[in-house]
This record gives structure tokens, C-alpha cells and sequence, in this order.
């Protein structure tokens, strides 16, 4: 009960601390609307904001006039639609918003949506800029920024008007509530309360429904909305009856990548009085929801009656400590003396014991009966005593016994034989003397150490195993004490630094350092954590990774354990794996490029093909559509290079020239390396074919070329390139792999700082590089030397110190048939007026493929939507030929498009087009039932063909 009484006075406090914050005077039930756009000129209190704002905000709201937004069109009276025009919105974010336009000239302009759910997605795709009333919460934060709360909503507890006022939910939990289904108070609820009794509704008004009529006891909502709902008489049966401990903020959410909105917008809201916005308040919550009122008097009673009681017995304290007596104290002490006495002995298993010297008369404690193994009472001489001793030890304790009476200290430890078992015992004693300087007795405890003694062989033995294991291992290894003298270095840690540094400071030690090292983690060895870190060495570049443990000592010192394992190796190998994985992103970059690339291609090499056959040949612009028509077909084969270069796969070796793939490679290092760098080129054009795969022949050129450039990149320089046929013979060959002949040698030079012969003897190794992080991966040479090597070639360096570096690549030349080349120059083949259903998204590409078909004499029906294109071929599949279509298309792709055809008409022809699918070969498209397979860009004379072929082979 006084809990709930506390609560109660809390609640009150809290709520009265609220109400004062929002009281109105009287309450607007007619609401005029006014438009959010405002006056068309500014008001001087908008130059003056707007002077206070950064130049770029300035600049931003100048293009930003119109602010588009979401709103839940059902949520009165913070936000709703008049009348169910979503047009038109009233409510506190709106008046808020208001305020904000008189502030920044903007407009905010409402997006009407089906619910608020899809104005959330909205926000999410960029459709508007703001969401004005949103609660911020963590997942919310992944797609949006929140401006600071302009709104505080109390969650008020709703009843009937016969209902008592509750100080919190504690009071009614155990009652029948409601609450909409999706309200994510809900969980949190069900937590603190698992038995709650839960009815959910569709929203709020269905919640105050089920109160209303008595079918829940209450329901909870935010105070706005209880207000709204009771004053407006919809249900006035319902008061409020407490608060909750449960406070929602409002926020203008912002896409999250518009700061600077986020910005003006947090200024704006700054910029509103704290008076104007109780205006707000005012305006739509009503003066007659009164608070719930503690019942003070009650209160009042309790802490009156608690005051006694705690008076009364801090006086009964009082009274008892005066009846104590001294002589109950001192008999209670006593006790205790004799309790705690006999406890150490048991605890300790310590048994004292006195000898009279002349009587030979011994007695003990109980406890050291208890050691020694024999019974309470037996009568005890010095001779019972030395009899229980050990017989191995028997001498030394008596030797050491009369000793004792010469002066020497009798404090030993020896073996005792108890009931055939052997004990360790630790005995001290001290000699009494009488007047006459006589020794009358001896006094003394004997302690049972057996258990220690254990102790000490297994930390013997441990200590022996764990020094065995850190003197055998690898991984340097030192321990050093708090004050950071080295205790200890394993003979790992001792080569490292060259000698056995135990006693000196582990800084300078280890590291070199005069200071602690900048990572010293002692503090929190310390406090018993355990850190693991990295550091890369000072006296040797390597990377260690470090575990340090904490050692705690006997004497409650700890000492640090530091075990040092070198990770350099696998740091590279790291660091090469991300490097493997850049560039597998860097291919899947390319390939999505590639595709929008073709696409765009594809018009302008078919547009000009058209035109070319269309104009005559005298035409002054022929040369220049012919320039355009040839330049797009280097930028497609270009594409197709960097493709098959980005997937590092090889394509078909075949019998080529090298020198435009040359030519080629040297217009793209032109464009990338800086003037400085000169580049001299000696093409011999009349050098022979070669066997070879034309995007291995670009990388060799490439790959050369880069290292020549990043060897001149700080100094400049001369890059050149020679081409030329030479024969090997014997005497001219240092590789003895290679064969006599003929040979196609590619040298590349540069005028670098160039290599000394340790370096070139590394320069093939996968992942070794010379260069800064960022220049290369290491792998370059190597794929040179890889496929060089394939080719049944051979590469070969000369370098020398400041002098450049020269690179020859020796490829053989292929032999040549001494035959008539046959010349399959292709020409259009026109059709017979085959009809033909065309399907691609991209209207500039189905556009031009039509136009193109109908001039090689084909019939085209074209759609721009595989699911539209599917169903009109659904109604007449007999009355088409064949239909080509693209891969890569919304809602249905080419190849499921594809499949779908034959399931209606198993006999169609199909050609399948693309500009790029890693999903999607020729091969795969064949196993699929497809007919062909072409990649954009198209030309005329290949498309002519290619349908030609499918025709053919179809009517066969």
C-alpha cells in the first residue's frame, strides 16, 4: 500500500509538473484552415532566420521551395485529413510545420497514400523528403535522420467515469485491457506483465469502443488522442484515470542522406518559442482533462505512523544497550577468545604443546592428539612423542632437539608415521627459564602441513611442465613484474633480443624504448582482464600479435604474461585476400556497367550502320558517321576486353596480329599516366602472327607497361616500346626451356631507378611487390610470367641501379599454311517477310532493332514487357516466326521468358540478346532450348546472319 501511495505522490508530482506545461485557457472547437505555403513574399522575420543560416543551407532553400511529406491521414488530433481529404491536413505536426514555413520560405506539400505504412516505404525510397510526425526507434534509424522532438505524448490510461483513479498501471494490470494489434507497447508490456489480459482492436477507436461498453475495464493512448476522442463527446462515458510510465517524442524524420534539410529543419524547430508551441498544444487539447489526484491525507497518516515506529525503536535500542552489564561483556568475550582460539587450531590444524624438562611430563591440545594420532587422555612423555616421528627422520629431530637447549632455533619440519600413513608437520617451540637461569620447559606448536607439502610438489611439478612448455615453444614469450622488471624470458624471447634481459626494465628490453611503450596495457592487467592487441616491430618490421595475462602472486602483486606470436605472414596473406576480393568487386562493377554500356551502344551503332547504307557515297558526311560507326564498335569490343579481363577468364586463342592489340593498350596507359612520362613507340607492322588469346596479349602490355610508369611516376622519364620478329638460335638463349626459332619479341623499357639482382630474382613471386600500399597487389609479373610461359615463350629482365629496367617477352610465331585465305566478308540477308515478336525494356534499343529488322525485310511486333509480350503471344502463338528477345528485363528475365514460350509452343524459334548476364552463356542458353544467343552492341550484317541460321535451321 505505501508503494502504491509513493507512486501516487511521484505521478501526481510529475503530472502536475506536465499539466502546468500544457493548461490551456479554453479550447478552438471551429478550426480555420489555412494553407501551408503562406504569403508568396518573405516576411522580415524570415530574412532574419534565414540571415542566421550557413551560406550553403542559404543557397539549399533557394532551389528547395517545395518540401514533399507523408501522413497518417487518421491520427487526431496530432496529424489527420478534414473531412477525409488527404489534401487538405490539420493537426499539432501541422500547425508545427506552420511555423517552421514562416521561418525557411518553403512549402511542405502532402503526399496523399493509400496508409501510412506505404508513406514509411516512401521515406525509404526517396518518394518525399520528410515524414513530420514519426517516433524514433533503432531500426528507423537505418533509413532516416530525425530532427529533434517537437512533441512530448503521455500515455494516459483510459475508463469508464465510475472507474477510480490508479496511480499507475500496477493498479489495473490484472484487468481486461485493449489495445490496436500493432502497437509496440504491447511487448514491452508483456515483459513486465505475462499475464496480462490483452484484447487487440483494429486502432484506437475500436479500443475506446470496447471501454465504453464495458467489454474492457480500460485502454491506453497517447493524451492528444484520449483528449480529442472525450471532448469531442464521441464516447462520454470515458475519463482519464492515471498515467503511465510511458512517453512517446515526436520527429520530423529525414531521408538519410539530406543533412542539410535535417540541419534548417532543427534550427527552425529551435527558433519556436516554448510559449508558441504551448499555443499549439492548447489549440487542440482540451482544458477539461483533469489529472488523477493522490490521496494526500492517507499519505499524510502513513508517514506520521512510520515516523513513530522508527522513534520508538530507535528509544527500545536505547534502553537494551543501557541494561547491558560490564560483566555480560566481559563473559561474552571471554567465550569468544576460547571459541576463536579453538577454531584457528582446528582451521589451522595447529596443536600447542609444553614439556617439563626435569618431570619428562608432555602435554598437548586436543588438536595435536588429533596429529599425532593417538587417543584423548593417554598419558604423554618426550619418548611417545619421538616414537611417532617418522624413523627416517628420528635423528635429525633429535639432533636438532639438543641443539635447541645451545641456543639454536628449534623451528623444523620432518615426517611423522600415523597409523601407516606418513604426515609433514612444521614444529616451533621457545625454552622458559626459571630465577636461577635454570630451563624448566619448553613451549611450542607443532602445525599439520601435509596438504601444503602436496601442494608444493604439484606446483613443483606444474611449474617444472609449464617452464618445460615455454622453453620449447616457438612464440617469444616474457613475464614482467608490475614495477615492469622482466621476472622471466623463455629461450625464444631471449633471441630475440640477443641475451637474457631478466631484471631489467621490459620496455627497454623488448622494444628499445626509454619510455613505456604507447600500448601498455598493465593497467588493466592489473585489474585481472586479459588483452590481446597487435603491434609491428620497431627492430624489425615484423607484426606480432600479443596476448597478455595477468600472473597473481602470493604476495598479491601481479605480473604480466606476455606471449608474442609473429603473425607477419599471415597479415599478407590477409591483406592479399582483400586485395582478391576488391577486385572480384571490381569485376561485378564491370559487368553491371557493361550492361547498361551495350544498351546504350546498341542505338548508336545500329542507328549508324542504317545511315550509312542509306547515304551516298559522295556525301560529305560519310566520313564522319563512318568515324562514329567504327568508334562504336572499338568502345564494344572495348567493353568486351574489360569483361573478360575483370572475370579473368580466357578467351579462344586464335591466330593473331599483335600490334593493334598494342596500339590498343597504349591509347589507355596514355590516358592515365602524367605528361612527364614520354612514350616512344617502334612498331614493327610487318612482325608475323602469334597463337594467342588477344585480352592475355593486352594484359602482358599492361601489366609491363604499369610497372614501367610507377618506376618513372616521381621522376619522369622515357617509356618505350619496340615489336619486332627475332631468331633464337643456341648460343642466344638463357632459358633453357625455350626451343630455336622464330619469335615475336615485345621488349618494354623504362628510365627508372631500376633493380639490383636480389630484387629481379624476386620480381616473378606471387604477391611479392616493391610498391606503396594502393600501387599493386603483387600479382602482376607473375600472370605476365604464367601466361608467357603457357605461350611456350619466355620472359627475360635487365636492370641495373639507377640505370632503368627492360623487359623482353619472346612469343613464337605461328605457322603460317601456305594457302589462299578465302575472304567470308558477310552481307545482308534480306527476309521473306517472317514475322517477328521483338521484346526489350529499353525503348531506344526496341526502337532501333525494329527499324532494323523491317529493312532486312521482316514484319516486327514489338512489346517493352515480358509478361504484356507473353500474353499477346499466348493469343496467336502460331502467327510469329521467331521472337527475339533481351535478358535482362524487369518483372520476367529473357531466359524465364524464354521458357515460357516453349511451354505454349514447343517448336518457336528463339534468339536471345544481351549486353551482358554472368547468369547467362551460350552454352546455358542452348541447354534452355533457346535457337541463339547474341551480345550486344549488334550490328546489321551479324543479326541478318544470325536470324538466317535459326530460320534455316528451324524450317529443316
Amino acid at each position: 500500500m505505501l508503494k502504491q501511495i509513493l507512486k501516487i505522490l511521484i505521478s501526481s508530482v510529475v503530472f502536475a509538473i506536465f499539466l502546468t506545461a500544457t493548461t490551456v485557457s479554453g479550447y478552438e472547437k471551429k478550426i480555420i484552415h489555412q494553407d501551408l505555403s503562406g504569403s508568396n513574399q518573405m516576411t522580415q522575420q524570415m530574412i532574419d532566420f534565414i540571415s542566421t543560416l550557413t551560406e550553403e543551407e542559404q543557397n539549399y532553400l533557394k532551389t528547395k521551395k517545395v518540401v514533399t511529406m507523408c501522413n497518417n491521414p487518421n491520427w487526431a488530433p496530432i496529424v489527420f485529413a478534414k473531412d477525409g481529404n488527404k489534401n487538405e491536413m490539420r493537426g499539432i505536426a501541422i500547425d508545427t510545420l506552420k511555423e517552421i514555413e514562416k521561418r525557411l520560405d518553403i512549402k511542405f506539400k502532402n503526399i496523399p497514400t493509400k496508409n501510412w505504412k506505404e508513406g514509411q516505404q516512401y521515406l525509404k525510397d526517396y518518394k518525399v523528403d520528410i515524414l513530420p510526425c514519426y517516433i524514433k526507434s533503432p531500426a528507423r534509424q537505418k533509413y532516416a535522420k530525425f530532427t529533434r522532438p517537437y512533441l512530448r505524448l503521455p500515455l494516459a490510461i483510459i475508463a469508464a467515469k465510475d472507474k477510480p483513479i490508479v496511480s499507475g498501471l500496477d493498479e489495473v494490470m490484472d484487468k481486461p485491457w485493449t489495445r490496436q494489434k500493432n502497437s509496440g507497447l504491447i511487448p514491452k508490456l508483456q515483459k513486465e506483465y505475462p499475464d496480462m489480459k490483452i484484447i487487440k482492436t483494429s486502432g484506437d477507436i475500436e479500443s475506446f469502443q470496447y471501454v465504453n461498453s464495458g467489454k474492457a475495464y480500460f485502454t491506453i493512448a497517447t493524451l492528444p488522442v484520449a483528449s480529442h476522442v472525450i471532448s469531442k463527446n464521441m464516447f462520454n462515458n470515458l475519463q482519464i484515470i492515471g498515467y503511465t510510465d510511458f512517453i512517446y517524442y515526436l520527429h520530423i524524420a529525414v531521408s538519410d542522406d539530406d543533412n542539410i534539410l535535417l540541419s534548417v529543419l532543427n534550427k527552425a524547430l529551435a527558433d519556436i518559442s516554448e510559449q508558441r508551441s504551448k499555443e499549439i498544444f492548447r489549440k487542440w487539447v482540451h482544458p477539461s482533462i483533469k489529472e488523477p489526484v493522490a490521496d494526500y491525507k492517507l499519505l499524510g497518516q502513513v508517514l506520521i505512523v512510520f515516523l513513530i515506529v522508527v522513534m520508538f525503536l530507535i528509544y527500545r535500542q536505547h534502553l537494551l544497550r543501557k541494561n547491558i552489564t560490564k560483566l555480560k561483556i566481559a563473559e561474552k568475550a571471554l567465550q569468544k577468545q576460547q571459541y576463536f582460539l579453538q577454531k584457528a587450531q582446528e582451521i589451522g590444524q595447529i596443536g600447542t604443546w609444553e614439556l617439563e624438562i626435569k618431570g619428562n611430563n608432555l602435554s598437548w591440545t586436543d588438536e595435536n592428539y588429533k596429529i599425532f594420532g593417538i587417543p584423548l587422555g593417554t598419558e604423554l612423555t618426550y619418548e611417545i612423542f619421538i616414537n611417532c616421528v617418522h624413523p627416517d627422520d628420528r635423528k635429525f629431530v633429535a639432533a636438532k632437539w639438543e641443539a635447541f637447549f645451545t641456543g639454536q632455533p628449534y623451528d623444523i619440519k620432518h615426517r611423522l608415521s600415523v597409523e601407516g600413513k606418513e604426515k609433514w608437520v612444521r614444529e616451533k617451540a621457545e625454552l622458559v627459564f626459571n630465577e636461577r637461569g635454570e630451563c624448566i620447559r619448553g613451549i611450542g606448536v607443532t602445525q599439520d602441513i601435509t596438504e601444503r607439502k602436496h601442494a608444493e610438489e604439484k606446483i613443483y611439478v606444474s611449474e617444472e611442465k609449464y617452464r618445460a612448455m615455454m622453453e620449447s615453444t616457438d612464440e617469444a614469450i616474457y613475464i614482467c613484474s608490475s614495477d615492469f622488471q622482466i621476472e622471466y624470458m623463455n629461450p625464444a624471447m631471449i633471441k630475440r633480443t640477443g641475451y637474457d634481459a631478466s631484471g631489467e626494465v621490459c620496455h627497454k628490453a623488448i622494444h628499445g624504448f626509454d619510455e613505456r611503450c604507447q600500448w601498455c596495457v598493465f593497467e588493466k592487467i592489473r585489474k585481472g582482464e586479459s588483452i590481446n592487441h597487435e603491434i609491428v616491430s620497431d627492430k624489425d618490421g615484423k607484426t606480432f600479435h600479443i596476448s597478455n595475462s595477468p600472473i597473481f602472486n602470493i604476495n598479491g602483486s601481479v605480473s604480466k604474461l606476455a606471449i608474442f606470436r609473429d603473425v607477419t605472414e599471415f597479415k599478407k596473406i590477409e591483406s592479399q585476400l582483400r586485395q582478391a576480393q576488391k577486385m572480384e568487386s571490381v569485376g561485378t562493377l564491370a559487368g553491371g556497367i557493361a550492361h547498361d554500356f551495350n544498351n546504350i551502344l546498341f542505338p548508336i551503332l545500329g542507328y549508324s550502320e542504317m545511315l550509312l547504307a542509306d547515304m551516298p557515297e559522295d556525301s560529305p558526311f560519310r566520313n564522319g558517321l563512318s568515324q562514329i560507326y567504327t568508334s562504336s564498335l572499338r568502345a564494344s569490343e572495348l567493353v568486351r576486353q574489360i569483361l573478360t579481363f575483370s572475370r579473368q577468364e580466357s578467351g579462344e586463342a586464335r591466330l593473331m596480329k599483335m600490334q593493334p592489340i598494342i596500339r590498343e593498350a597504349l591509347k589507355l596507359i596514355r590516358c592515365t599516366i602524367p605528361t612527364t612520362i614520354e612514350i616512344s613507340q617502334n612498331i614493327n607492322p610487318d612482325c608475323g602472327k602469334i597463337k594467342a588469346d588477344p585480352i592475355q596479349i593486352h594484359q602482358i602490355v599492361m601489366n609491363l607497361a604499369t610497372n614501367a610508369y610507377h618506376a618513372m611516376e616521381e621522376t619522369g622519364g622515357e617509356m618505350k616500346i619496340n615489336l619486332k620478329e627475332v631468331e633464337l638460335k643456341e648460343p642466344d638463349l638463357s632459358d633453357p626451356g625455350i626451343k630455336t626459332g622464330t619469335y615475336a619479341c615485345l621488349s618494354i623499357s623504362d628510365t627508372g631507378k631500376g633493380m639490383d639482382n636480389e630484387l629481379i630474382r624476386k620480381i616473378f613471386d606471387p604477391f611479392f611487390t616493391t610498391k606503396e600500399t594502393g600501387k599493386g597487389t603483387g600479382m602482376g609479373l607473375s600472370v605476365v610470367h604464367g601466361i608467357v610461359k603457357n605461350m611456350n615463350g619466355a620472359i627475360q629482365v635487365y636492370s641495373k641501379l639507377g640505370k632503368g629496367t627492360e623487359f623482353h617477352v619472346y612469343l613464337p610465331l605461328a605457322e603460317i599454311v601456305e594457302k589462299q585465305q578465302v575472304s567470308h566478308t558477310k552481307t545482308l540477308i534480306q527476309g521473306a517477310a517472317e514475322h517477328i515478336l521483338l521484346v526489350d525494356d529499353e525503348k531506344a534499343v526496341i526502337e532501333m532493332e525494329q527499324n532494323m529488322l523491317e529493312r532486312l525485310g521482316y514484319k516486327v511486333t514489338s512489346r517493352s514487357n515480358s509478361i504484356e509480350a507473353l500474353e499477346f503471344f499466348r493469343a496467336a502463338p502460331e502467327k510469329f516466326d521467331l521472337v527475339i528477345t533481351d535478358m535482362q528485363m524487369p518483372n520476367m528475365p529473357g531466359d524465364k521468358f524464354a521458357v515460357e514460350l516453349t511451354k505454349i509452343r514447343s517448336d518457336i524459334p528463339i534468339l536471345l540478346c544481351t549486353g551482358f548476364s554472368e547468369a547467362m552463356s551460350e552454352e546455358k542458353a542452348s541447354s534452355l532450348g533457346i535457337n541463339g544467343f547474341l551480345l550486344k552492341p549488334i550490328i546489321m550484317k551479324e543479326l541478318s546472319h544470325k536470324i538466317h541460321e535459326i530460320l534455316d535451321e528451324n524450317e529443316n
